[in-house]
């Protein structure tokens, strides 16, 4: 926890702002701070905006900060009757999944600022939710829980009899559903992709920063601006994304990773298992994991020349065979073994 003030007549930020925001995301320490910013936005509920707000905006997107302030009470009120709101309540990621019940205290507190309050939740995250996966739901269970236990129904003769069957039914239909579906529990905790580096972090908030100041000035300049950062975001997003699927494909080829694949593959049949539908070349999904096998092993091995016809025998120019295959990469690649390796396929 943090109080800090940051002075009217000082720039933004005040002294050692900085070096502890950097040291707590570094640490991945939760940190939460009170400030009097003597800053006015619109983006935090004030209704005007001073010559401060683009400093303090342009701060917390660098450093990965944002408020939890909500609604447009103001947390400032003076003996002239001025109000405004000044007092944020900053955090970064970890800090913002612990307040809660965020609001300004407007009772009396013997100062022009008025109290805020909020609640601090401690290991949220570490708490597991008790969840139901639809996905999974065994309708073979469903079905026999409705045959051996039907409905009694009744003769219907008013809306009143209507509507008791109605809730009836649904009762019964929720109790066949509970016990086709059981409760699970599942972590909290969402582990962020791996292309989620912190250069993409910092262009994505790069961009939601120029979207606030243009949304604000409304200038052609400023609008090139996010245009231009919009673009360098999406190019920086798409190469993090392909090196990061060309790392993940790597790290099949250690025994650990292979393992782990072929026991999907082998269990694909097995309810706690399942292989996710993908694309196929009509735009459909598939519904099997036979099916899925089959699209994965089209896409990403070439068919032989038994099941594709029209296959180039064209003989290939020797001059680049002769390149790939010399005789000194042939030798590297047979010395770059591991020592006492048998012949023959791996197993």
């Amino acid at each position: 926890f943090v109080s800090s003030y940051m002075d009217i007549t000082h720039n933004i930020p005040p002294t050692n702002f900085i070096p502890l925001v950097s040291y707590a995301n570094n640490n991945k320490l939760p940190i939460i701070i009170g400030s009097d910013t003597n800053a006015q936005h619109t983006l935090w509920g004030n209704k005007t905006c001073n010559i401060r707000r683009e400093s303090l905006v342009d701060l917390l997107s660098s450093l990965g900060l944002n408020w939890v302030n909500k609604g447009t009470t103001p947390t400032f009120l003076n003996s002239r009757g001025h109000e405004s709101v000044i007092d944020l309540t900053i955090t970064n990621n970890t800090g913002n999944d612990q307040v809660e019940n965020w609001k300004v205290d407007l009772s009396y507190s013997n100062s022009d600022h008025h109290y805020i309050t909020f609640n601090i939740t401690s290991k949220r995250l570490n708490k597991p939710r008790q969840v139901r996966l639809t996905k999974n739901t065994d309708w073979e269970v469903f079905d026999t829980f409705l045959t051996n236990n039907p409905t009694p129904i009744h003769d219907i003769n008013s809306n009143k009899d209507l509507d008791t069957a109605a809730t009836k039914l649904n009762e019964h239909l929720i109790k066949a559903f509970n016990k086709a579906c059981p409760i699970t529990h599942i972590a909290s905790t969402i582990k962020e992709p791996p292309w989620l580096t912190a250069e993409v972090e910092q262009a994505h908030r790069d961009m939601k920063r120029k979207l606030m100041t243009a949304r604000s000035s409304k200038t052609q300049e400023h609008w090139e601006s996010l245009r231009q950062s919009n673009r360098t975001y999406n190019k920086l997003h798409t190469k993090t994304k392909q090196d990061e699927w060309r790392k993940f494909c790597a790290d099949t080829e250690t025994v650990k990773e292979s393992a782990r694949m072929n026991k999907i593959l082998k269990n694909c049949n097995d309810k706690t298992e399942k292989l996710e539908s993908v694309y196929k070349s009509d735009g459909t999904l598939t519904t099997t994991p036979e099916e899925t096998l089959e699209v994965m092993e089209r896409s990403h091995f070439k068919d032989d020349a038994t099941s594709n016809p029209h296959t180039d025998h064209t003989i290939p120019d020797t001059h680049l065979l002769d390149n790939i295959y010399s005789d000194t990469r042939m030798k590297e690649a047979i010395m770059s073994f591991d020592p006492l390796k048998a012949a023959g396929p791996d197993t």
